[in-house]
């Protein structure tokens, strides 16, 4: 029996992203600097081609869930059976299990208003120190902000700042690492749990 390859991933921008490194490569061999060279240098620059990025980190699992109340559980469920032969201490693995209902519930909600047709993707990573849970949206609406300020209850019960941004403020104190990105078709939490 013959073990089958695994599906590359394709997603937007990656041609043009390799157009790119072609051009560069190009452009490297046509000033004298060797192909080796050339090839060096792409690795180390592509080594930050996503937020938070660790050396050594595998693909779990990848899947997708439709915008609609209670995928947030599912989604939480999966990444702790997923997570569960890493031997994370039962505190740390309830923390990762929280954080990431509440991460994907927030796309759900705020990134895809509800729209069962719009998915959140679900990435779990884990190297030899970390576990790594990359939700996106498919939202266009407003950014997640990059940083995440402290909710005030006086103030928002007073209606002087908005009743949002708990789950971000949970999310945060919740995990080890929260990086957040933005572009115009979608919003990105990682998060980022030590091994310890």
């Amino acid at each position: 029996m013959r073990a089958s390859k695994p599906m590359e991933r394709h997603h937007k921008g990656d041609g043009l992203k390799k157009w790119s490194r072609l051009q560069a490569r190009m452009t490297l061999s046509y000033i004298g600097v060797s192909i080796v060279t050339a090839l060096l240098l792409e690795l180390l620059l592509s080594m930050n081609d996503q937020p938070g990025e660790q050396v050594g980190l595998n693909l779990l699992l990848e899947w997708t869930v439709a915008s609609m109340p209670g995928n947030e559980q599912q989604a939480m469920e999966r990444v702790a059976e997923v997570v569960l032969p890493l031997h994370l201490p039962d505190d740390r693995l309830a923390n990762l299990k929280m954080a990431v209902a509440e991460a994907v519930m927030n796309a759900i909600e705020h990134g895809n208003d509800y729209q069962p047709d719009k998915k959140v993707s679900i990435q779990v990573l884990a190297s030899q120190t970390s576990i790594v849970v990359r939700i996106r949206d498919q939202g266009e609406g407003h950014p997640i902000p990059e940083t995440i300020a402290t909710p005030d209850l006086d103030a928002k019960l007073a209606g002087l700042q908005t009743p949002y941004g708990w789950g971000l403020f949970l999310i945060k104190n919740l995990v080890d690492e929260l990086h957040v990105t933005n572009d115009e078709h979608s919003h990105m939490l990682e998060l980022i749990m030590r091994r310890e």
